[in-house]
């Protein structure tokens, strides 16, 4: 089973009346600190989504979604099921699926970033930057939006985040498709893997997955029911 959906909440109300009876106390917690606003809507859109994807899959309401010390949710009792959530303005994203050859499933959305943006010297591999370089002015908040988010999808997809320097990975970002391809040209890791990239609104996304088999496909709704 792999799942991969976007929902626009920007229509949708949400409180955290609507928490679901399995989170653990612990995330609970954290979202009841998060002052009111577009944060904390985002946390609990991503939480429902998740929710109702490990539902579809394993037929009842009764599975716990827990956070690891990192903060990354995992379905209890299912150590091969990945879970993988992001979101940026009015979009949640989140995906599951279970692992392959010790690695699961990254997802990640973002705001395009500034052709500026300072935090490019601390993640930007050497030969990344050349690339930056290289690429045509009208074109570089593309090639760091994909960039950023590839690197993201990629470390959450290892169960890492960023606990690891994400200079230390290289991708090479070909904008001659679109949306971009993308593939490693050095990684630590030693894990392979493919991405499926794309844009919606002012938002760039990355689904990565283990490399050799198919990446899923992102659903795209604006109602949960559509899950």
């Amino acid at each position: 089973m792999s799942a991969v959906f976007i929902w626009n909440i920007a229509n949708t109300f949400l409180s955290e009346e609507q928490l679901p009876s399995w989170l653990d106390e612990g995330e609970r917690c954290r979202i009841s600190r998060i002052p009111e606003g577009r944060e904390k809507r985002q946390r609990i859109g991503a939480l429902l989504l998740l929710g109702a994807i490990v539902e579809r899959h394993f037929g009842d309401t009764t599975t716990r979604i827990l956070h690891d010390a990192n903060g990354r949710p995992v379905v209890a009792g299912y150590p091969d099921f990945s879970c993988s959530v992001s979101h940026s303005g009015d979009y949640v994203m989140c995906g599951a699926a279970c692992r392959r050859d010790g690695m699961g499933l990254g997802v990640d959305i973002e705001c395009a970033l500034s052709a500026e943006w300072a935090g490019a010297r601390q993640v930007l591999s050497p030969r990344e930057k050349e690339a930056l370089e290289n690429t045509p002015e009208d074109r570089r908040v593309e090639y760091l939006s994909y960039l950023w988010v590839c690197k993201e999808a990629y470390m959450k997809a290892l169960g890492l985040g960023f606990s690891a320097p994400p200079s230390e990975l290289s991708l090479q970002i070909d904008l001659s498709y679109s949306p971009a391809v993308v593939s490693i040209t050095d990684t630590p890791f030693e894990k392979q893997a493919d991405w499926r990239t794309d844009r919606i609104g002012a938002s760039y996304y990355a689904v990565c997955s283990p490399a050799g088999g198919p990446v899923p496909q992102v659903r795209k709704i604006d109602s949960l029911s559509a899950v």
